[in-house]
């Protein structure tokens, strides 16, 4: 059960079916199966959505990542949005859909490592571009 906790918490798809054996000797889970996998692909998604800020993900992406149908990720995608998971748009033409922020939710120590690191990267652009305006002031001014 923990590690499929874990599975769920991490919206690993691959982990959640790797598991299955384990988990069907339990006739409760295996009653709600439906249930869970449409819970883990919204865990997924939003895993996806985590991992790359503002994010354009397309159909297939999202579909592989999922373990779902193409033709169902426009449902899921507007599910997420509805339940405020994500905030975005679909663009159903280009089957893509831009991700431009996800619910908050408990972090585990690699996804605090990684937001860690996009701070890092953020001040140091901030820093850079500060020096150019402080160097460039003179130029501007004249």
């Amino acid at each position: 059960m923990r590690e499929l906790l874990f599975a769920f918490n991490s919206g690993n798809m691959a982990k959640f079916n790797e598991l299955k054996p384990k988990w069907q000797t339990q006739p409760d889970l295996v009653v709600h199966e439906t249930e869970m996998r449409k819970k883990i692909c919204l865990l997924c998604l939003m895993e996806m959505a985590f991992a790359s800020p503002n994010a354009v993900l397309s159909f297939e992406k999202i579909a592989t990542a999922t373990d779902c149908l193409k033709n169902d990720v426009e449902l899921m995608v507007m599910k997420a949005l509805s339940k405020g998971l994500i905030k975005g748009h679909i663009d159903e033409v280009e089957q893509k859909v831009t991700i431009s922020w996800v619910q908050p939710r408990v972090l585990n120590k690699d996804q605090i490592r990684s937001m860690r690191d996009r701070l890092d990267k953020w001040i140091k652009d901030i820093n850079d571009f500060s020096r150019v305006l402080e160097n460039k002031a003179q130029d501007i001014m004249a």
